[in-house]
């Protein structure tokens, strides 16, 4: 590979290695604020996405957002577009009305959550038969 430049306090930079040839020098890019590296991933690669909606038929009342197991990476919730009340997701004790309890979701809103398994999430909502709807990654 090729001498890395220098920048012009003599610094050496960092520098990659293609992934075409294994000895074309590439720029590796960092955030100038956290100074973490910027990298693209691919999660598992035979990885695939799920989907789903789920409503609350009585506000009030907790429910699991898949009612069997469904492993997985990640969840995107969004609040549906149609709801005129709002969603609260969380644990089994989440509550959307008197001591909220969760994180609060709007018609439109979403949440991303890093989960083992859907079953894991509760919703409820202040209106009766509002939901959300969820795309998930395994």
């Amino acid at each position: 590979m090729a001498q890395a430049p220098r920048d012009q306090n003599r610094v050496t930079t960092i520098l990659g290695a293609s992934n075409a040839d294994g000895s074309t020098p590439v720029i590796i890019y960092a955030s100038p604020t956290t100074h973490r590296l910027f990298v693209d991933a691919i999660f598992g690669a035979n990885g695939t996405i799920g989907d789903g909606q789920k409503l609350v038929t009585t506000h009030g009342t907790a429910v699991k957002l898949s009612a069997s197991s469904v492993p997985c990476l990640k969840v995107t919730i969004q609040a549906l577009l149609t709801n005129t009340g709002s969603i609260a997701v969380g644990a089994s004790d989440v509550a959307a009305n008197g001591t909220i309890k969760g994180i609060v979701l709007f018609a439109g809103s979403s949440i991303t959550l890093t989960i083992s398994d859907l079953t894991s999430i509760y919703i409820d909502s202040t209106v009766d038969g509002e939901g959300v709807s969820y795309l998930y990654e395994t």
